[in-house]
């Protein structure tokens, strides 16, 4: 996802004050797992459709405090997503993969230099896992991928279009969900995401090392119905961003870059003819305790379709 950090980053970071520094963003989606994370759905195959939204209008430096400057950015976007849980299973946990491609535009007002434009319409950069592993047992599931981030957005040095961040990403990933009583009503789950980039396409910058925590606390009256919780996600950068370029570098060791956030996350099943037509989840959260990075809302709505699924 072409975050909004690397808008503000460019275009502030010569007006801001002494400290501040926007560092570059990677590429994981810090809003996609909330209640649940840690489990994989029931052996099948699930379409889904999502759309995202990310807004801000505040950048933090180093110290957390707001740097003041005129400026606000907007993301939207739409993906397909496709999730293959196969019946197979190694080491007790089902295999899974997990593809999704976003299409996404980027809105950019900085009121000071009379910038006011958007990068149109455009193709991100392809998410793939092709190996999910799931546990299931009575009162916990776990599961544990790899993935990649693929460079297909559009993506040019210094360009204020990119709908991409332009370089290769490996993620590692591993979590649970626990189930809090034997009814399985109160569940809590977070998951660990630890991201490795490659350098930027045509340039010899690297985004540092990122690991992210993401899961929510969840409450269904039933099995299978609609649940009612909050998610959570917080983010660290671990190793610096370089850039091959001594003032820049020794200003991104100095202080990287976190992210928290909360809000309310809700998941309705929707039944028709007896069967399960989709599963719709919206979730919201608000950032929150951010140095070097800005600070907004993001917004995640899906619809899960269950191909030839029956509802229990």
């Amino acid at each position: 996802m072409a975050k909004t950090t690397i808008w503000i980053a460019a275009l502030v970071l010569a007006a801001a004050p002494r400290g501040a520094f926007a560092q570059l963003s990677g590429n994981d989606y810090r809003n996609d797992r909330g209640v649940a994370a840690g489990t994989q759905p029931e052996p099948g195959l699930y379409l889904a459709g999502w759309y995202f939204h990310y807004t801000t209008d505040t950048l933090k430096d180093a110290s957390g405090t707001q740097v003041v400057v005129s400026a606000s950015s907007s993301l939207n976007g739409f993906a397909p997503a496709v999730t293959w849980v196969t019946p197979l299973k190694v080491l007790g946990a089902h295999i899974g993969m997990f593809a999704l491609l976003p299409a996404q535009t980027q809105d950019f007002d900085l009121a000071q230099h009379l910038v006011d434009r958007s990068t149109g319409f455009g193709l991100g950069d392809l998410y793939v896992q092709p190996l999910v592993l799931g546990w299931h047992a009575p009162r916990a599931d776990a599961i544990a991928a790899f993935g990649v981030y693929a460079p297909t957005g559009r993506f040019s040095p210094a360009a204020l279009n990119n709908t991409g961040l332009g370089m290769t990403t490996l993620e590692w990933s591993a979590g649970t969900t626990v189930y809090l009583d034997e009814e399985r009503h109160w569940n809590a789950a977070t998951v660990a995401y630890w991201e490795t980039h490659g350098e930027k396409r045509d340039t010899t910058t690297t985004v540092g090392r990122l690991l992210t925590l993401k899961g929510g606390l969840g409450f269904s009256p039933a099995r299978d119905s609609t649940v009612i919780g909050g998610a959570y996600y917080a983010q660290w950068k671990v190793t610096a961003d370089t850039f091959d370029a001594p003032v820049l570098d020794a200003v991104a060791s100095a202080s990287k870059s976190r992210i928290f956030a909360a809000g309310p996350d809700i998941t309705v099943p929707i039944v028709a003819g007896g069967g399960l037509l989709t599963i719709v989840n919206v979730r919201a959260e608000w950032e929150f305790g951010v140095h070097n990075a800005t600070q907004g809302v993001n917004v995640l709505i899906t619809a899960t379709f269950p191909i030839g699924q029956e509802h229990k």
